[in-house]
């Protein structure tokens, strides 16, 4: 999958140790990271890297405020399928995350086939 110039990479948050990950973000020319980095109690933003992502940040507020959709997705597949695997193997995990997905798509598309059977059933029989 490749990402259109200017794709935004919209994360929770940067703590301080992710030097090298906000170096990375920052080089790469077709991303734009909406990362939100805060100040200190006592201390302000010094490193360069940072001090860019903040700025970045402070101008796409508007973008980030949309990541709640993505959270209330998560939210959705976690409480209607779990949030807990039971096994050590990594592929495995994958595997289960992935039919989380599929099981939760399948649902949404028998709802909206559902939905607009009985709205077309409707409008037939008025006729």
């Amino acid at each position: 999958m490749s990402l259109d110039k200017g794709s935004y990479i919209i994360a929770d948050r940067l703590y301080g140790m992710d030097r090298q990950l906000a170096k990375l973000l920052l080089e790469d020319k077709g991303l734009v990271p909406v990362i939100p980095v805060k100040d200190g109690i006592r201390n302000k933003v010094r490193d360069n890297y940072r001090k860019k992502l903040k700025e970045i940040y402070e101008e796409n507020k508007e973008i980030y405020r949309e990541r709640y959709k993505i959270e209330q997705l998560f939210g959705k597949i976690k409480n209607a399928y779990g949030d807990r695997d039971n096994t050590r193997i990594y592929n495995l995990a994958c595997v289960f995350v992935l039919m989380r997905f599929l099981l939760y798509n399948i649902a949404v598309l028998m709802a909206l086939l559902l939905f607009l059977g009985r709205i077309f059933k409707r409008t037939y029989t008025m006729y």
